[in-house]
């Protein structure tokens, strides 16, 4: 499947196996910070094929701002370099399923102002 095929919010293959214990593990350290409500990490399409793994942060606190998450994440020492967000995104909430599952693909829809 080419670049172009593919739609927003399309899983590569990085994402899923060891992927998805990355989005896991850096939702969960995220969710530690006492200004988070909700978070989503997922990966979006990056440059050269590569995919960039973006942290969507629903705030408690209007004060919260992407820098202080970054920071915080950074500051862990639970990640590695390589493993941080590239990309973190404040969202007044998560999209969710009627049965409560998380629509990543809305999120990234929404950074490219699909719907």
């Amino acid at each position: 499947m080419s670049e172009q095929e593919r739609p927003l919010g399309y899983i590569p293959d990085e994402a899923t196996g060891s992927g998805q214990l990355l989005i896991r593990k850096v939702e969960d350290v995220i969710y530690r910070h006492p200004g988070v409500n909700e978070v989503a990490a997922v990966f979006l399409p990056g440059i050269e094929g590569k995919y960039d793994l973006a942290a969507f942060v629903v705030p408690a606190d209007i004060s919260l701002t992407p820098q202080i998450i970054k920071h915080f994440v950074e500051d862990s020492g639970e990640l590695s370099p390589n493993e941080f967000p590239g990309r973190y995104h404040m969202v007044p909430e998560i999209p969710r399923t009627p049965s409560g599952k998380c629509q990543k693909q809305k999120l990234v829809q929404s950074l490219f102002g699909e719907d």
